[in-house]
């Protein structure tokens, strides 16, 4: 089990400043390491912190480093001082889930993770912020923006797995996520070290005498959670947070919940959220993450409620499994099936001319089926098909046809393309990457950010660089594609005799078209408080 804050010595907080690189981060460290020749402190949640403990600060290169975040689960920023050499060297998670923003001054440039500090820094001669017309685009689509720019154009995020290195001579910047990892497809070993990983983290990423909460919604991720809890003999409860009115998934899941906890032995506590009463709690959240926006009222009440009832808890959740085995497309359903190929090795490796005909057949099916929306165009070229995974339709890559687009589309291209250098043209290290983009979305980002609010303990054990890793290194990507996310449910029905079908089976939930229109009502009118938060403060 975690620890509190460790502290080898009396400073609680140490300087980790010089003159090419400034790192301010205003949150309270869960790690803290110093002697005459470094400081090193971690931020937000690493569940394995014993990879802290037993690293040798003491002569640490940067490929060194570079090697000790790739280790590390969880969500964090993580930063070295050599006080000997006046070098910096700060990195953030694979996930990007440790909000961080770069602003550079031109003399000392600044990674925080409060951008309301550098608010009036990176205002224009005339007390302005410039803006980006691609990056508002780009938000307006997804609810956020691009993995390494906000709409302000001084202020840039930081983008998911970064490394910058600060020294006397100038300050770098590194993608750290692996270039080259060789496939060794490996069913049953990498089912047993998946699962080896993930309860580890459940296991070491909880706290003592804290009461443990499962957001369970009785999908696969969750039901694996929950099997993997009941069988290391941790007391628990299943939380569903139901949203009052609903929309179409919420009460299809609270259904599938309902009928799993059941065949689990389990009793679900239903937490029911009042959406119109519950608009108060949209101005705290919208200040801080404000360049990301989310129907984030069910989540912040829930977590407020649990507060309530059982004071600080443990919250567990399976956040970013989809998307680190499948896309996110892991549903059995036809159309899932296309997006987990278009977005696999299997269609980027063909040659030109057989993704050029895969490529117009699903065009031809998606533009049918999304008739309202705007015209696109599955991508088949190399260069734009890394384009189109940054900039998804749902979960199909795709690239916008109109002529007014033109820019914007050329904007993202050098995005992607600078990415695609960075990782040196790896087809799998850049898929991958477009996933944990992706994944750095408002999702992820609220979770951590409304579980530190209420003062609870969020654990994500999906959320680790060795699962992300492993799953480039060991999965059968035909096999993925054929049984999406085999690696949980091959574990699920041999290590804890639960047969998937019983989730498959949960249907026939009754939708009520009035209350999920009035949801959709409630959702776009969170938006609109959004946006009257966000020009306030821009």
């Amino acid at each position: 089990m975690s620890s509190e804050i460790e502290k080898r010595s009396h400073l609680s907080s140490p300087d980790i400043s010089t003159k090419k690189l400034s790192v301010r981060i205003d949150t309270e460290p869960c790690y803290i390491e110093e002697s005459e020749k470094y400081h090193l402190c971690c931020f937000g949640h690493v569940y394995n912190l014993d990879q802290l403990r037993q690293f040798n600060f003491e002569e640490c290169t940067t490929e060194q480093f570079r090697t000790l975040l790739s280790s590390l689960a969880g969500y964090f920023c993580l930063v070295f001082h050599d006080l000997v050499s006046e070098r910096i060297l700060a990195g953030n998670d694979y996930f990007g889930n440790f909000r961080l923003y770069y602003y550079d001054n031109g003399v000392q440039p600044v990674i925080t993770n409060d951008w309301l500090k550098l608010s009036e820094t990176i205002k224009d001669d005339w007390g302005e912020h410039k803006f980006i017309a691609e990056e508002q685009f780009y938000y307006g689509r997804h609810r956020y923006t691009t993995g390494g720019q906000t709409t302000v154009r001084q202020l840039k995020k930081v983008m998911p797995a970064s490394l910058y290195e600060a020294t006397p001579t100038g300050l770098t910047h590194k993608i750290y996520l692996p270039n080259r990892i060789k496939a060794k497809p490996d069913s049953a070993e990498y089912v047993a070290e998946n699962h080896e990983l993930i309860e580890s983290n459940i296991r070491l990423g909880l706290k003592r005498e804290t009461e443990n909460i499962l957001l369970f919604s009785g999908g696969v991720d969750s039901t694996y959670l929950a099997c993997t809890m009941l069988k290391l003999k941790l007391k628990f409860r299943p939380v569903f947070v139901k949203y009052d009115p609903p929309n179409r998934d919420n009460v299809i899941d609270l259904h599938k919940a309902s009928k799993v906890a059941k065949h689990l032995g389990l009793e679900l506590e239903i937490i029911t959220v009042k959406i119109a009463e519950r608009f108060d709690l949209i101005e705290r959240v919208a200040r801080r993450p404000i360049f990301d926006k989310a129907m984030i009222i069910p989540l912040e009440a829930g977590f407020e409620e649990l507060q309530k009832r059982y004071g600080k808890c443990n919250i567990v959740n399976g956040q970013a499994s989809d998307s680190i085995y499948s896309w996110g497309a892991s549903g059995k359903t036809t159309g899932s099936f296309i997006q987990r190929l278009v977005t696999s090795g299997i269609y980027s490796k063909r040659p030109a001319l057989v993704r050029r005909m895969v490529a117009k057949i699903v065009e031809r099916l998606y533009n049918d089926r999304w008739r309202s929306k705007e015209p696109l165009r599955i991508p088949y070229l190399e260069s734009e098909y890394w384009l189109g995974l940054l900039d998804p339709q749902g979960y199909l890559p795709v690239i916008h046809t109109e002529a007014d687009r033109t820019e914007y589309s050329e904007y993202l291209g050098r995005i992607s393309s600078m990415i695609a250098a960075e990782l040196e043209y790896s087809d799998s290290a850049i898929r991958m990457y477009m996933k944990l983009m992706y994944l750095q979305g408002p999702v992820d980002l609220f979770l951590v950010q409304s579980a530190e609010a209420y003062g609870h303990t969020l654990v994500m054990p999906f959320v680790d660089a060795r699962i992300v890793d492993l799953r480039r290194s060991k999965q059968s990507e035909w096999r993925e594609l054929w049984q999406p996310r085999y690696a949980l449910e091959k574990s699920l029905a041999d290590r804890f005799g639960f047969d998937v079908a019983v989730i498959d089976r949960c249907r026939g939930a009754e939708v009520d078209l009035t209350a999920t229109k009035e949801f959709a009502r409630l959702q776009a009118k969170v938006y609109d408080e959004w946006e009257r938060i966000s020009a306030s403060l821009l």
